[in-house]
């Protein structure tokens, strides 16, 4: 069974803050590693996936997560 609630759920932040809270103490995450940052010079893997081009297509992904065309 899936269960999937409404970006505006209140009980979707409860059930984000059990997951960080379970792969803080059982998966041994680090706080650092939900947020993307990255040193001077370092790109995130976020930025990176926003920046990829579909091979063959002459596309990419723009920021929004929407298709552009490249050149």
């Amino acid at each position: 069974m899936r269960i999937v609630y409404d970006r505006e759920d209140l009980r979707l932040e409860a059930f984000v803050d059990a997951t960080w809270e379970y792969a803080l103490k059982f998966r041994g995450m680090r706080k650092e590693e939900f947020e993307p940052s990255g040193g001077e010079g370092e790109a995130t893997l976020s930025a990176k996936a926003s920046t990829q081009r579909i091979p063959g297509t002459g596309m990419g992904m723009d920021m929004g997560g929407t298709q552009a065309q490249t050149k």
